[in-house]
């Protein structure tokens, strides 16, 4: 099960560069539902340490193909739920 982003988590992704907001973070699981869940069953962030999603999420950015700003969101989203 994946879990909607809440005002909460952004301050576990923002930094002083970069302000994460929660509409951010709801177009990151937007995208991670719709992109990541059209291949396989889609894993509860918490699954990984931010270390084995760094390695697994540029192999699937690949296959599915969208751009860096979008790759952006996705990581935000899985980051701020770890």
């Amino acid at each position: 099960m994946v879990f909607q982003p809440t005002e909460a988590d952004t301050a576990k992704v923002s930094t002083q560069e970069k302000t994460v907001t929660l509409a951010d973070l709801q177009s990151g699981y937007n995208l991670y539902v719709s992109n990541c869940g059209g291949c396989h069953k889609l894993h509860v962030p918490s699954s990984k340490s931010r270390e084995k999603w760094d390695k697994v999420l540029p192999e699937m950015f690949s296959k599915i193909q969208i751009s860096g700003e979008k790759q952006q969101l996705i990581r935000q989203y899985i980051y701020s739920k770890l």
